[in-house]
């Protein structure tokens, strides 16, 4: 089997594994209640977050974590638990290289009444920060960017854009930072809420966090019981909070040497798919080493996928969570080229990626084309 779909998920670390399993062993309280078991669960579930916090550089008197049961729970309960405090005359901007548990809220949204402003991007796919600017009126509350798209990998200025949303106190600048954890170095503090799911960075699948600065205020999304936050109700699910504090504790220590292994197979991939004819890559300078999008000519991405999965080589056609549609519409707003939208796929890279399985993967597609 080689892997090549570790934007989709990442295997679970064994070390992140054995925190799981002993904290679910160590820890068999509720963290609600009011007995020892429950107050050592509550102490050791204060502990992960101050951890979670420190690894991302946020102050803790600044900042509180709501836990989710991944990313699109954390980006549904920003969005709408946000924006719907406020009358429907009011605005968001976003961008049209989102996530679906982003567009598919502020399309709720949108269906309410609310409007939606769409910033524009320039030819490598960066957020036009003049366009942002002239879009931002006195009605608007919210500004969400993601921070790196799952599809192409184009990084967004993150930083930039945050300091020119300094300039608007009433603007809240939400960011889905799912594909960014663990794969890039930014200044998360200028953020005022970030979402992601620690099944990304190799962490266990089912948790994730809302990180938000702590005035600001949210409708919940789930209601009855309480929990770690008003703002989620819900039994405290202690050892996958654990387990992905360990996974991001992990990620941070060895960022350097992941992304430069990462990094190295990003080039020599590269080189490759540019000897084959019939490719023309999608990513550019400003992606992630860790995301390749790329189109063969004359294929369907899906006909593509299923052709190296039958060699158990496994890649996708675009984010996992809209695998359904064969178009990658992240592709089509970047080049404006059907044919390459519809014959693209995404190649996602790891430091656990080696030269053979890449080298696995181009004679198989040198077959294909053939």
């Amino acid at each position: 089997m080689i892997y090549f779909d570790y934007s989709a998920t990442t295997p679970v670390d064994n070390k992140v594994l054995n925190a799981f399993c002993e904290a679910s062993k160590s820890f068999i309280g509720n963290a609600n209640s009011l007995h020892t078991l429950g107050v050592k669960c509550r102490n050791q579930l204060s502990q992960d977050s101050k951890e979670i916090l420190k690894n991302l550089n946020l102050d803790e008197n600044e900042y509180e974590i709501i836990y989710t049961s991944g990313a699109s729970e954390a980006n549904n309960l920003a969005i709408k638990g946000y924006v719907e405090r406020f009358t429907t005359d009011k605005r968001i901007i976003t961008t049209s290289f989102e996530h679906p548990s982003v567009t598919a809220p502020i399309g709720y949204l949108q269906n309410k009444g609310y409007q939606i402003d769409f910033v524009s991007t320039n030819k490598k796919g960066l957020v036009d920060l003049t366009s942002l600017e002239k879009l931002i009126t006195d009605k608007t509350i919210l500004v969400s960017i993601v921070s790196v798209n799952s599809e192409i990998g184009i990084k967004q200025p993150i930083t930039e854009i945050a300091q020119l949303l300094k300039k608007y106190p009433q603007i809240i600048f939400h960011c889905d930072v799912t594909q960014s954890m663990g794969k890039v170095e930014e200044n998360w503090g200028k953020i005022d809420m970030m979402s992601f799911s620690a099944h990304k960075f190799y962490g266990v699948k089912g948790v994730g966090a809302l990180i938000k600065k702590k005035e600001i205020k949210l409708i919940p999304q789930i209601h009855g019981g309480t929990s770690t936050s008003k703002y989620r109700s819900g039994t405290p699910f202690h050892p996958l909070v654990h387990s992905m504090a360990y996974a991001l504790k992990l990620a941070t220590e060895n960022f350097i040497e992941r992304y430069q292994k990462t990094k190295e197979m990003n080039e020599y991939l590269i080189n490759e798919l540019s000897k084959i004819s019939q490719i023309r890559i999608n990513s550019n300078e400003y992606a992630i080493p860790h995301i390749v999008n790329f189109s063969i000519l004359g294929k369907d991405s899906v006909e593509i996928v299923e052709y190296l999965s039958q060699k158990e080589i496994y890649i996708s056609n675009h984010t996992a969570c809209s695998s359904k549609q064969t178009m990658s519409l992240a592709v089509y707003h970047l080049t404006g080229d059907k044919e390459l939208a519809l014959s693209s796929v995404r190649v996602s890279l790891a430091h656990l990626t080696t030269s053979t399985e890449i080298d696995a993967l181009i004679n198989a597609i040198k077959e294909m084309v053939n």
